[in-house]
């Protein structure tokens, strides 16, 4: 549905789905065929590259948010084979059950309900930042250089495709920046000052606080992965990394 959603909406390739098919008549799986994409992972050539394609490279993914950002969604929640699978009125209220879910997940396994109660409070003291965003856009919500590919033409760098839709959301932009801000860029000014100069011009009141609180979900939304998965030594940085929220 994603890859629908984007297709021949954006300046940089993203997979079409030619074949999806679930029976397992064929192969004892499920399988979809797509097209293939030039290009390879942009992790791969990261630590390769000078300052002038880095800015470069993040200009250009700061300038494919924007274009997802812009395909318009009719609610907020997080999209499944045929939409949104909870849809919210508004984003106050999606982030709101988001939070909500995962702090008290941290409560209880984390066995730290002071620290719990401290980052609820930051929360509820940034929860009218939510009412920023009045209307849902598409978000990819795992963008970053794994999953986009670059190749060189004409000796510049640019970006072939962009890949892994599953975690797509309809919600507030903002929260694409934030999570690739918190994943990818952290303090690297050069990545920071490209992707927000291709994303441009940001008219929202109070929009560094915003991102702030949604690179605070990111990290929450981290946390709450890998101690899913069992991996608990990174759960427990995370966590440390979380107190600066209190």
């Amino acid at each position: 549905m994603v890859a629908r959603l984007l297709d021949g909406k954006l300046s940089v390739p993203t997979p079409r789905i030619l074949l999806a098919d679930h029976s397992k008549a064929l192969i004892d799986l499920s399988f979809v065929v797509m097209d293939r994409l030039d290009g390879k992972s942009l992790t791969t050539m990261e630590r390769t590259l000078d300052g002038p394609d880095t800015r470069a490279i993040y200009v250009q993914m700061g300038r494919s948010l924007r274009e997802i950002h812009a395909i318009a969604m009719d609610s907020f929640g997080y999209i499944g084979a045929k939409g949104v699978l909870t849809s919210f009125p508004t984003n106050r209220a999606y982030m709101l059950s988001q939070f909500e879910r995962k702090l008290a997940d941290f409560a209880q396994l984390t066995g730290r309900p002071e620290l719990a109660q401290k980052l609820d409070a930051y929360v509820e003291h940034s929860t009218p930042l939510l009412d920023g965003c009045t209307a849902a856009s598409l978000c990819h919500f795992d963008f970053h250089p794994g999953n986009v590919l670059a190749a060189r033409r004409g000796g510049s760098l640019h970006l072939t495709g962009i890949v892994d839709l599953e975690n797509a959301i309809a919600g507030d932009p903002l929260m694409d920046l934030a999570k690739m801000l918190a994943y990818s860029v952290r303090d690297d000014e050069t990545k920071r000052a490209g992707l927000l100069a291709g994303y441009g011009t940001i008219d929202r009141p109070d929009w560094h606080e915003t991102l702030a609180l949604y690179g605070f979900y990111s990290a929450l939304e981290l946390w709450a992965w890998w101690t899913q998965i069992g991996d608990h030594q990174r759960a427990a940085g995370i966590v440390a990394g979380l107190e600066r929220y209190a």
